[in-house]
């Protein structure tokens, strides 16, 4: 998308860069834009951060209050990360594996887009959201009208109690998952406990 934002294009450019697709498409990164920017001063988080396209979203729409906090297990790609955005005072850039984010929490808007927490554990992502915090997962195919799945991330999700759970399609072929914490259900410490 050459006429996008600046900081979305040079993103996309790293990707290409470091050879690796950009898993946050622009549908999905206008949707992460809306939701930092209905979290003024918020606390906002990123696990997987690849490139950083979906960080430029989440920076795109953060207030100048807001901070955002994105992790990446690879060194290599972080560390580019961390360079692109050198200048915006909001973000702090992680080197590792997902959990070292659980310091900086809890989120009132977390983007999950890394595998292990988003398809293998991700009760193990619930101690990260603040009461009344967004979890927003992305890549999800739609579901035809009155299809029932048995696909395992959306039926934790919206089997879960103390959560209000929904699915929007934000393209033809892709949709995300929106969910609210309503109550507390432990602490970031937690997570390095678990598993």
């Amino acid at each position: 998308m050459a006429d996008g934002p600046a900081e979305v294009n040079e993103a996309k450019d790293l990707a290409a860069r470091l050879g690796i697709g950009t898993k946050c498409s622009d549908e999905a990164g206008q949707l992460l834009r809306l939701l930092a920017a209905s979290r003024p001063g918020g606390s906002i988080g990123e696990i997987g951060a690849g490139s950083g396209v979906g960080t430029a979203w989440l920076l795109r729409g953060a207030n100048a209050d807001a901070r955002v906090v994105t992790v990446e297990r690879d060194v290599a790609r972080a560390e580019s990360v961390k360079r692109l955005f050198a200048d915006d005072p909001r973000l702090t850039v992680l080197s590792g594996d997902w959990e070292v984010i659980a310091g900086h929490g809890p989120f009132d808007l977390l983007f999950v887009d890394a595998a292990p927490p988003k398809h293998r554990v991700p009760e193990r992502v619930l101690p990260l959201v603040a009461h009344g915090g967004m979890v927003v997962l992305d890549d999800l195919t739609p579901l035809p009208d009155g299809v029932e799945t048995h696909d395992p991330l959306r039926s934790f999700w919206h089997g879960l109690p103390g959560w209000t759970v929904m699915e929007v399609q934000i393209s033809p072929k892709e949709a995300a998952l929106l969910a609210v914490c309503l109550t507390r259900t432990g602490s970031a410490d937690q997570i390095r406990g678990a598993g």
